[in-house]
This record gives structure tokens, C-alpha cells and sequence, in this order.
């Protein structure tokens, strides 16, 4: 039985009063969920005869919560037999897998997808007529861009500019609801849409066959998600292409988008000074919306919304403040200070941004040394440990 946290209260309880009364044989579950709710699954832990993980890769370095708390769900479960699978595990990354899962075997699969083709149209200046040019065949196809807000103006750009598609062409993201989400994708699946403009929400997980053009309208931000995101396409082994439009511009748009997943001391200072001067009014009640104006009036740094989101989620990891909501209304409490000198290395979110950026580094400096045959040779296989 599936089980996840967009599931109603009462759904939930009645799937765990099943499961409890042993009337669930397999459950398919995220990370999360299970990390959750892992006092419950501790009940029947002396049923559970098979773990496995799937997109094994989270586990050495994932931005997901619940795949970094993975390891211990497993152990509170008493380690059962285990099997983790993923397409893009180099070595470090299998001997992660390996370490924490106690694996004693592993078997790589070195297929090649002969069906795949790149067309390699890297710093497109026209991004929009190619796009056109593309979908006048009617064929399905995914856009892959790098912002929300881009997959709406992308997607309404080509409504506007090719109306014959107009009904069949959608965006996507993971800010859209579980319900609206799986709306779409059925869709998509029956050709009920054709054009999917989507950020990287729409890749890990979508087994849809018949995907005959994957665009890369923008940089991925690492060679892991650069080849699941192209290998959506030709899933049933007939021809298809892979697109890649995106250009040396794209290194900054990515950057920026990095930086403000991980604001640096700087930033971070100038967000804890503004919440402290206001520490007389506890709790706090502004909106990221509001403490971004409040920190652009002293006009020392530019933030935005989501520099101060990320900025709070470290925060908090270092103890310096609690958020909690009530009646629908966050609210923020300063903590008292720690009476040593705070590390920001003890943030796991600042650690992971870190990472992120440098290897978004690496693979923007090699990605655009590689010609159309080297990249496509690490697109047609799975990255597996040599």
C-alpha cells in the first residue's frame, strides 16, 4: 500500500490501524514519512524482512531530509536485509550506499541506451524559436528550466506563440499540490498534454516511455541531476533526442540560485542582527516578504525571499532561533545566544549548500569542454562506481 504526508489525517490513521493489524504486506513510503512516523513502523519491525531504497544516491548527498535520516530509520527497524538501487552512483557515492546499508554485495549494470541522441545547440541565442521549432511536431516533450516562475513564463510564451498547442501544454513544479501534480502527470501520460515546462521536480521518479525531446533550457546544477533529467527521454527504447540549449549564461542564473540556497556568514549576520533589534516583540510575526524589506532598507545587502528562508532554516539549526506555527501564523523566537563561538559547519543546510555550489562548479566547468559525443556517453548509461 502507498502511504505519504499528503494523505488526510483519517487516511493515515487507517493505514497505520491496517498495518498494525498486519494486513499490509508491502508498503511504498518516502523517506520522510517514514522518518516520521518511525515510532509506528518500530511496532512491526520484527515483520519487516526486505528495506529497500530507491535513488540510493540521496543517502551520500541529498538535499532530502528524510534520505539523511535514512540510516537511522533503518537501524530503528533492527537493519533489515537491504537493497538500495540508483542510476547515478559514482564510487564515492556507492561506497556512501555500501557504508551505511552494510551492503554485502553490489551489482552494476553497464547498459548503454543506443536510442538516445544529443542535439548539441549549447549558447542558443533564440531559446524561444527553438522551442517552437521543436513542438511543431507534436510530439511529447519535456522543457526543463531552472525557477517556478520560469516554467509559467516559459509555458505561457509558447501558449501565446504556438496555439495549436495551447490546451496541450502545462507547467510544472514542486510548489504546485499533490493532487494537481499527479493531475498532470496522468495527463501527460495519455497525451493529454504534449508540452511539459518543468523545473527538476519533473524528472527523478517520472517513468513516462514515450518522452521523445527533453529540453535543457538551463543548467542543471550537477552532473547527478543533469543525467536524470535527460534520461527521461526514449524510455521505450525507440529514438529520441536531447536537446541542449543552455548556455555560459546560465552559470550565473545558477550561481545566484545556489548562493540563495546558502546565504554566506555575511548574509546570515545581517539576517540574525535584523530579528534581534526587533527581539522586543517576541514572537516574531513578519513574513520572509516582510523581513526582506525590512533588511533591503538598510540597503547594505539585496536579499530576497528565499535567501531569507534559507537564512532562517540555519538559523535555527545553529539554536539561535525557534519557529513555530500557530493558528496558520508563524511565529519566530529568538533563543539566547551560545556562550562559545557558533560554527557554521554545525548547520547541515549550510554544510549541504556548500557542496552544492562546489559541484556545481565542477560540473559547469567540465560540461562545457565536453563535446556532443562525451556527453551523450554520460547520458546513454548510468554513472556507476569503477
Amino acid at each position: 500500500e502507498a502511504i505519504n504526508g499528503s494523505m488526510n489525517k483519517e487516511e493515515r490513521q487507517g493505514f497505520f490501524t491496517r498495518m498494525l493489524g498486519g494486513n499490509i504486506d508491502i508498503v511504498l513510503t518516502t523517506p520522510e514519512f517514514l522518518s516520521f512516523h518511525i515510532e509506528k513502523f518500530v511496532c512491526i519491525a520484527e515483520k519487516i524482512g526486505f528495506f529497500v531504497v530507491d535513488e540510493a544516491h540521496h543517502l551520500a548527498r541529498g538535499k532530502r531530509s528524510g534520505y539523511r535520516k535514512l540510516e537511522n530509520s533503518w537501524k530503528a527497524l533492527g537493519e533489515p536485509l537491504a537493497l538500495a538501487v540508483t542510476a547515478t552512483a559514482d564510487t564515492e557515492t556507492a561506497k556512501r550506499i555500501t557504508d551505511i546499508l552494510k551492503s554485502q554485495t553490489t551489482i552494476v549494470e553497464k547498459h548503454i541506451r543506443n536510442n538516445i541522441r544529443i542535439q548539441d545547440k549549447r549558447n542558443t541565442r533564440d531559446k524561444l524559436a527553438y522551442l517552437l521549432d521543436i513542438i511543431s511536431s507534436g510530439e511529447k516533450t519535456v522543457i526543463y528550466v531552472n525557477s517556478r516562475k520560469q516554467a509559467y513564463i516559459i509555458a505561457r510564451d509558447i501558449r501565446r506563440y504556438y496555439p495549436p498547442l495551447y490546451e496541450q501544454t502545462a507547467f510544472y513544479h514542486g510548489g504546485l499540490c499533490s493532487e494537481h501534480r499527479k493531475t498532470l502527470e496522468d495527463m501527460f501520460r495519455k497525451s493529454e498534454i504534449l508540452i511539459m515546462v518543468s523545473t527538476s521536480a519533473f524528472g527523478e521518479g517520472i517513468d513516462i516511455p514515450d518522452i521523445k525531446h527533453v529540453i535543457l533550457y538551463h543548467m542543471s546544477f550537477s552532473r547527478a541531476e543533469f543525467n536524470q533529467l535527460a534520461g527521461r527521454a526514449g524510455r521505450n527504447n525507440e529514438e529520441a533526442f536531447i536537446h541542449i540549449i543552455f548556455g555560459e549564461k546560465d552559470k550565473k542564473l545558477n550561481r545566484m540560485i545556489l548562493e540563495e540556497n546558502s546565504p554566506n556568514r555575511e548574509v546570515l549576520g545581517k539576517l540574525y542582527c535584523c530579528l534581534r533589534d526587533k527581539k522586543s516583540v517576541q514572537p516574531l510575526l513578519l513574513t520572509n516578504n516582510e523581513i526582506k524589506e525590512e533588511l533591503n532598507k538598510a540597503g547594505t545587502l539585496n536579499f530576497n525571499e528565499q535567501s531569507v528562508s534559507s537564512g532562517l532554516g540555519i538559523l535555527e539549526e545553529l539554536g539561535l532561533i525557534r519557529r513555530v506555527v500557530e493558528s496558520n501564523k508563524r511565529h519566530i523566537y529568538l533563543l539566547p545566544p551560545p556562550s562559545g563561538k557558533l560554527d557554521l559547519k554545525d548547520s547541515v543546510r549550510y554544510i549541504e549548500g556548500l557542496d552544492e555550489i562546489e559541484e556545481f562548479t565542477s560540473f559547469s566547468e567540465e560540461i562545457f569542454k565536453e563535446n556532443a559525443e562525451e556527453m551523450l556517453s554520460r547520458i546513454n548509461r548510468p554513472i556507476f562506481p569503477l
